[in-house]
């Protein structure tokens, strides 16, 4: 059975690493890992805080845990209890390369009700689109 890769040519003239582009069918599929501050977060739950004072900001880590690039598209948030209190502080879209990562952050104000539901949505060619929720409460 032959290779699924085909060398490509050095980086340099003088750079003796290679490097290597997969060719369908059988390239590895890209994976989606996320981190929620330095732990391991799924695609699909829901972030709850009760409690808060003053502005609440959440840090992502998005990585490209495959062999094959990971398409991001364009990070959407759709509001639902407490609209316009969630921000998404940096968009990131494009192709990370196998083991590239790239940092974002969401903050919420109180918002007047004291309370905010949302969702984030990352769409990627990992899989469905990465859902994030959010249920957080001020007192």
């Amino acid at each position: 059975m032959s290779s699924p890769f085909r060398p490509l040519a050095p980086t340099t003239p003088r750079n003796i690493e290679l490097q290597y582009e997969c060719f369908a069918p059988v390239c590895p599929a890209p994976t989606l890992e996320l981190l929620y501050g330095q732990n391991p977060f799924t695609c699909g739950d829901t972030i709850t805080q009760t409690g808060l004072s003053g502005t609440w900001t959440a840090s992502f880590t998005i990585t490209n845990g495959g062999l094959s690039g990971l398409d991001v598209g364009s990070v959407t948030l759709t509001d639902g209890v407490g609209a316009g209190s969630m921000t998404l502080t940096q968009d990131m879209h494009g192709i990370l390369a196998a083991g590239e990562s790239f940092d974002f952050d969401v903050s919420c104000t109180p918002p007047a009700g004291k309370h905010y539901t949302g969702t984030l949505t990352i769409p990627n060619n990992a899989g469905a689109d990465c859902l994030i929720s959010f249920d957080l409460t001020w007192t």
